[in-house]
């Protein structure tokens, strides 16, 4: 029997006593892709005549080469048959038409040196063990296309099992870009402020938590807050504090550069988060914020007068907890407003 019939035809055996009508293929791929509609299986509605009183008649052993042929051919998969050292000796017209190589380029090559991406060796080669170790493996990850493309893909791995032994690997992608790309635009979404394109509360804070929880990584916090913001809505209108907002953001990432993340936290407040790193100086993003923070704005023409205050804090110095860490900043910001309004504010003296 060849090894491409074996394949398929372990898994038709398998699953032959589930049910007196049975969706060979379908129920294969279902049990494994959970996330695959039932209705997909009616993509081989010339099966669902198929009883079990045919499965072992000769009408089907007479068949049985063209008829599992065709169960590989149109798969709603691309699948490849590997040997043990993953070589390839067969593909389906899905493999070609999602990794652009045809059978006679795919056949016989490394199936590593085509669709997986060199930082992904290290995770193809745990799959293979995991297979020939006579396990099912299943997960989302990138492969390579032929132009160099990375695409995301859910990837299924199944041994060949011949005399109790796994003699090769039956290897299916599922392309998920569309998937992965409403995901990653949900993800956006959820934690990014829409005004200013910076990062939101809830992402800033769960990351200010999940650096605490790493335990070894000190970091510094900048609590920002713009003066006179108020009056700029009440004088100009909201329009021109959209303004203000949108440009201090820009700043901020300017400011910034590589070396740390921001955040809008609501209203005229911002936290910006920068980890320990050599290549950036926490008293040089400090200045340049502060030099940012005091260029002026213009609206249609008019100088707008904001600046801005800003208060630290240092993990661990000055906080074990987000919320201990935030209220240091916090309070170093007020101390700073503080400050400024009694020195454009002077209280007067008696004589």
């Amino acid at each position: 029997m060849r090894l491409k019939e074996t394949v398929v035809y372990c898994v038709f055996k398998k699953y032959a006593q589930f049910q007196e009508e049975i969706i060979i293929i379908a129920c294969f791929y279902v049990k494994i892709f959970k996330s695959i509609p039932v209705h997909l299986v009616f993509y081989f509605p010339w099966v669902l005549t198929l009883r079990r009183d045919k499965m072992d008649n000769q009408w089907f052993r007479d068949r049985k080469e063209v008829f599992l042929e065709q169960l590989f051919q149109r798969s709603l998969f691309a699948s490849a048959i590997l040997n043990k050292q993953e070589i390839i000796l067969d593909i389906n017209i899905q493999f070609t038409e999602l990794f652009g190589y045809s059978r006679t380029e795919a056949i016989g090559a490394f199936i590593n040196d085509l669709i997986v991406p060199a930082k992904h060796e290290l995770e193809a080669a745990t799959y293979k063990s995991v297979v020939l170790n006579q396990e099912t493996m299943r997960d989302k990850t990138k492969r390579r296309h032929k132009d160099g493309t990375l695409l995301d893909v859910e990837a299924v791995g199944s041994p060949v099992i011949i005399d109790g032994e796994a003699q090769g690997l039956f290897a299916m992608y599922l392309d998920i870009r569309v998937e992965e790309e409403a995901l990653r635009e949900m993800n956006r979404l959820l934690n990014m402020d829409t005004l200013t394109e910076l990062y939101n509360r809830k992402y800033v804070y769960d990351r200010i938590n999940e650096l605490i929880k790493q335990g070894n990584k000190r970091f510094m916090l900048y609590y920002m807050d713009l003066d006179q913001f108020k009056e700029v809505n009440d004088t100009y209108g909201h329009e021109a504090g959209d303004h203000v907002l949108t440009e201090t953001s820009r700043r901020l990432l300017e400011a910034l550069g590589n070396c740390g993340e921001a955040a809008r936290i609501g209203g005229d407040e911002f936290l910006l988060i920068a980890e320990d790193d050599p290549a950036c100086s926490w008293s040089t993003i400090e200045r340049s914020l502060r030099t940012a923070s005091h260029l002026p704005y213009y609206w249609k023409g008019e100088e707008l007068y904001v600046v801005a205050s800003l208060g630290t804090a240092r993990f661990p110095e000055d906080g074990k907890s987000g919320d201990q860490l935030i209220s240091a900043a916090d309070k170093r910001m007020y101390e700073e407003k503080k400050q400024r309004r009694i020195r454009r504010n002077p209280v007067r003296q008696d004589p």
